[in-house]
């Protein structure tokens, strides 16, 4: 066929086309699809390869699926206009499809001068088409298809992803059971030693705050006491190694068990320690005593 036949032909076929098609849509109120068949009886120089040529040229056209491949095609070719809006130069055209009738003409025939000279001068028409039209229900089943067999690799998945979560989880409590417990064996182990070293700090101590209250209240003076607050200025005035309070309380209490003239006494939020009959050398003895014991 001549190119310039050609155009002529399928820009007219176009052209009737989609006059039946915007008159049938407008009368409708919707875009129904239509078979080749019934097309036919208002356009007889209609048939398939027209069909595929102008959907193959100005893929906006229409929409064009396959009832079935099985049967006579000008019956089972279903042919639509699409619902969504043309656009020309980038406008999106919300008219009736009446009003779009010369818009699309435009456009086609753009399309069609684009694909002929894309074409040449040595190849056939014939070469424009490239649509092929699909079933109409294949994306359907496609779908349906890809959603079972989604389903099924997924529950596959689920399963072995569920049994190796629950391995994994299983195998991480008890890394983290053990990393607890490890944890827990540790921070005990290092308040033990923390413990010690506090305990050997405080009995270093001992003599020191003896001294102090020997110093305070030496024998003979009658009974004296001090509150702790007291105790703490007194003790860290004279140390280059001054001792917190807690520690300088904790000391009294071990003066209190080891030596019987220095008596630790709490009463509500007053704390006091009683100094009495000091007796430098039996104490100190009493002390050393005590310390091996413990």
């Amino acid at each position: 066929m001549e190119q310039s036949h050609f155009r002529d032909s399928i820009i007219s076929c176009f052209k009737r086309l989609d006059t039946v098609m915007a008159i049938e849509s407008q009368r409708s109120h919707e875009s129904r699809k239509y078979t080749l068949k019934e097309l036919q009886q208002q356009l007889p120089e209609l048939d398939v390869e027209k069909i595929l040529l102008i959907k193959s040229i100005f893929p906006e056209s229409y929409d064009v699926k396959m009832l079935t491949m099985n049967a006579d095609i000008n019956e089972n070719m279903l042919i639509s206009l699409y619902d969504i809006s043309s656009k020309n130069n980038g406008n999106i055209m919300k008219n009736s499809p009446l009003m779009r009738l010369i818009p699309r003409l435009r456009l086609f025939s753009q399309a069609v001068d684009t694909k002929m000279n894309e074409l040449g001068s040595n190849r056939s028409v014939e070469d424009l088409m490239t649509f092929k039209p699909e079933l109409q229900n294949k994306d359907k089943r496609k779908g349906i298809c890809q959603i079972e067999k989604k389903a099924v690799v997924k529950n596959e998945g689920t399963k072995f992803q569920f049994h190796e979560r629950a391995s994994n989880m299983s195998s991480n409590k008890k890394s983290i059971l053990q990393r607890i417990r490890t944890k827990e064996r540790n921070n005990v182990g290092i308040e033990r030693e923390l413990h010690r070293r506090k305990q050997r700090f405080i009995n270093s101590k001992l003599e020191m705050i003896y001294n102090a209250f020997y110093t305070e209240c030496p024998p003979g003076s009658g009974i004296k006491s001090l509150t702790m607050t007291q105790v703490a200025r007194i003790l860290n005035d004279a140390s280059q190694n001054p001792m917190a309070l807690e520690d300088i309380v904790e000391g009294v209490k071990k003066l209190d068990k080891a030596i019987a003239g220095i008596k630790y006494v709490a009463i509500d939020k007053v704390r006091l320690v009683r100094i009495h009959n000091l007796n430098r050398s039996i104490d100190l003895q009493n002390l050393k005593a005590t310390q091996k014991l413990t």
